[in-house]
């Protein structure tokens, strides 16, 4: 019983140590991806659809090595990229300006804030020491049962 507590105490941080994020860039012609994991490995070699509106392909590509991948900016509109590589995927939405921006205006970001590690670092102690406090408080329990009957 306390292996399955244990494992269901500690499962949530195993899952979240493969999430996958995406940041996306809007620079004048062009637009940047980066796939990357929550410990800020690249998603390499990600497939990457690029979807309008109304859910329809417009672009595919693949990730690099460093989980990377620049497109043509397709015209104005509200598109929607997804990115999936070893059953993992991530997806973010972006919007292209009716009026491009110059070539040299700084890039537009559309991504969503990473959660801080820290959290996740911060939950998996308290888990653990959860888990242990259960133990010891256990095998005292049996010790003083053991030695009083």
């Amino acid at each position: 019983m306390l292996r399955a507590l244990a494992v269901l105490l500690l499962f949530p941080l195993v899952a979240s140590a493969h999430g996958m994020s995406m940041d996306v860039k809007v620079s004048g012609p062009s637009v940047s991806i980066a796939v990357f994991y929550d410990d800020d490995t690249p998603g390499a070699n990600a497939a990457v659809k690029v979807m309008n509106a109304a859910k329809e392909v417009v672009l595919q590509g693949t990730t690099d090595a460093k989980g990377e991948w620049t497109f043509p900016a397709p015209p104005p509109g509200d598109y929607t990229v997804r990115a999936v590589v070893d059953g993992h995927a991530a997806k973010e939405p972006f919007t292209i300006p009716q009026v491009p921006p110059p070539a040299d205006a700084p890039p537009v970001e559309t991504a969503t804030p990473r959660p801080p590690r820290l959290l996740y670092v911060g939950a998996g102690v308290v888990g653990i020491s959860v888990v242990f406090g259960l133990l010891y408080w256990v095998s005292r329990r049996k010790r003083s049962t053991a030695s009083g009957e």
